[in-house]
């Protein structure tokens, strides 16, 4: 008996990941009717505030979804186009966000490098947010070698799952 609650309770404060050695399918599962786990293809739009900027891109996502919220790891590239600067932003995301009853919080990095007529830099940008289940207010400050260029990061970004992978 003492086992069985020690891998729930590791389980579920570990982000319902470890494996059950006797039946080699995670602990929640077994317990837990609602549990779900989900990967696939995602479509990432987003739109950036100060200066403008418009695009999107395509990551791969791992969701682990229960009872009343969820954890969902995501890994994208972007990219996407600032009109005043005529510059063209290509990046790479790595985000974690977790939700509980539809309302959320995100962590994510992006590294990249923006390229406009009169050059390219490269930048390293760590970013927060809230928001609902897929859509996200952000905020970020962006690293860069650019010290003209205004730093602070805000985006409405979202994941949409467009393709569902197997699990059979």
């Amino acid at each position: 008996m003492f086992r069985v609650v020690a891998k729930t309770l590791v389980g579920i404060c570990f982000g319902n990941m470890l494996i059950s050695a006797d039946a080699q399918t995670t602990v929640p599962e077994l317990y837990n009717p609602f549990y779900q786990v989900r990967t696939g293809l995602a479509f990432t739009p987003k739109i950036a505030a100060a200066p403008a900027e418009f695009g999107g891109g395509l990551g791969l996502y791992y969701a682990v979804d229960g009872e009343g919220g969820g954890v969902c790891y995501l890994a994208s590239a972007d990219l996407s186009y600032i009109p005043s600067t005529q510059s063209v932003r290509q990046s790479f995301r790595g985000q974690i966000h977790g939700y509980a009853f539809f309302f959320g919080a995100q962590a994510a990095v992006e590294v990249g490098r923006v390229m406009n007529p009169e050059g390219s830099y490269k930048f390293l940008m760590p970013m927060v947010g809230i928001g609902l289940v897929y859509v996200f207010l952000n905020y970020g400050y962006e690293f860069s070698d650019q010290p003209e260029l205004n730093h602070h990061y805000f985006s409405l970004s979202c994941y949409l799952p467009i393709w569902k992978f197997n699990h059979d």
